[in-house]
């Protein structure tokens, strides 16, 4: 499972997307969650290939814009 470190561990070696199961891993839910999180459009993948993938600044986004929105439950 990918976690934060890991993903900022990505960024430095220059991935710039993850796909849906890595984006799930590292956020610790399941794809079904991801796709779910797309369909209330929380989280906003690219979909410029066959695939859909989600880009490292769009995941910190989220997790961003979430965490102020959620600051309550901390």
């Amino acid at each position: 499972m990918k976690n934060i470190t890991e993903i900022n561990s990505i960024k430095k070696h220059g991935r710039l997307a993850l796909d849906i199961k890595e984006t799930a891993e590292s956020l610790g839910v399941s794809k079904r969650t991801v796709y779910n999180l797309c369909d209330r459009g929380l989280l906003r993948p690219s979909r410029a290939l066959r695939k859909p993938l989600f880009p490292i600044t769009e995941i910190e986004r989220f997790l961003n814009v979430t965490s102020e929105t959620l600051g309550v439950l901390k």
